[in-house]
């Protein structure tokens, strides 16, 4: 949970042989999940979750098409930072983890409010420090899918993406990806292109029409199509090639949806889905391995435990830390030696099997 060494309470704990009572665990948790130290959990679970680090590296936005995102590094680090504060604001009051799908608040700095343009109830005194603020009526801002930071990371450097940002909402909060895209597929026209001045909607239905491409786009553009009044660096726009965004969406299913609180509306319904996704990748990031077969079980107790409890973010990673696999984690076995050039006597080569057995033995 800190990443880091224990304080002198926990040191004190586990001098009394306490850290593998679960009682003891449950009554300790609360406290280091409220404390500072949590910063490193929380950033480092979102990074690797939502994919955010990728900010700093390919999902940067060209600095040409939107240089008030490249020349404010302010701005740059608030807009990375958001989802961070956000899961660490979730975890230090214990709120309900479906306010990643939609919530009534955010994190705010003056620099994010000025780029949102909304006008946030910020302290002036807290200078230019993350503040946890109530959104204003009809925001669009709530939850994951408001944050520039999501906007960004699932858009192309020089345009928005309606296939990228449903496939991330596929992979991300529904655990639920698309395949790859087949080898023959023709490309999108091209954005920089003045003869093709359309609308990414327009563009978008002409490559659907080819069958090929319709069977995986029908899962995954409508989701990207509610989120296109978002532009690439999470600016809000109504227009997009001097055409109205149609932010109409629809599944595969028939269910339909617009904009982003549609969306999220959408999301919220399907919220059981969310919170299996959330627990796979959170166990997974906890046992620091790929989850496999083996661990279904676990993954179900865990979603049963934590809906019991109205969703509460202690109660996720309480029982993460309670579960089998992480508390029983097998030890990495130790490479074998490399073998002797002269031949071994029967009797050492029996007791070479013996001690590998053991070994495999006390590994499960």
């Amino acid at each position: 949970v800190w990443g880091s060494m224990p304080d002198e309470l926990l040191f004190d704990v586990a001098a009394r042989g306490k850290l593998h009572d679960p009682e003891v665990i449950r009554q300790l948790l609360p406290r280091m999940l409220r404390h500072d130290r949590a910063e490193v959990f929380a950033r480092r679970f979102i990074e690797q979750w939502l994919h955010t680090r990728d900010l700093q590296g390919d999902k940067a936005p060209d600095p040409q098409l939107f240089s008030a995102y490249s020349k404010d590094e302010d701005l740059r680090g608030d807009i990375r930072l958001q989802p961070v504060y956000f899961f660490r604001e979730i975890l230090s009051r214990n709120l309900s983890l479906l306010n990643f799908l939609d919530s009534t608040h955010t994190i705010g700095t003056r620099h994010l409010a000025r780029h949102m343009d909304l006008k946030l109830p910020l302290n002036p005194n807290a200078n230019t420090q993350p503040q946890w603020v109530e959104l204003p009526p009809n925001s669009h801002r709530g939850g994951l899918l408001g944050m520039p930071a999501v906007q960004t990371v699932s858009s192309y450097p020089y345009r928005t993406s309606p296939v990228l940002r449903g496939a991330w909402i596929l992979e991300s909060i529904l655990g639920t990806p698309p395949p790859a895209a087949p080898p023959d597929v023709p490309a999108l026209e091209d954005a920089h292109n003045p003869a093709a001045a359309k609308s990414m909607r327009e563009r978008l239905e002409r490559h659907r029409s080819n069958p090929v491409c319709n069977s995986c786009h029908s899962r995954i553009d409508g989701l990207g199509f509610a989120m296109e009044n978002f532009d690439v660096i999470g600016r809000w726009r109504t227009e997009d090639a001097g055409k109205p965004i149609d932010a109409k969406g629809e599944l595969a299913d028939g269910a339909s949806f617009e904009g982003p609180d549609g969306l999220k509306a959408m999301l919220m319904a399907r919220k059981d889905l969310f919170l299996r996704n959330l627990t796979r990748k959170m166990l997974g990031f906890a046992l620091g391995r790929g989850l496999t077969l083996r661990d279904s079980c676990t993954v179900e107790e865990i979603v049963a435990t934590v809906k019991a409890k109205d969703y509460a973010s202690h109660a996720l990673v309480e029982a993460i830390v309670l579960s089998t696999p992480f508390r029983y984690q097998a030890p990495t076995p130790k490479p074998e030696a490399a073998p002797e050039r002269k031949g071994r006597s029967a009797r050492q080569t029996s007791e070479l099997e013996i001690a590998r057995a053991l070994r495999f033995v006390r590994s499960k």
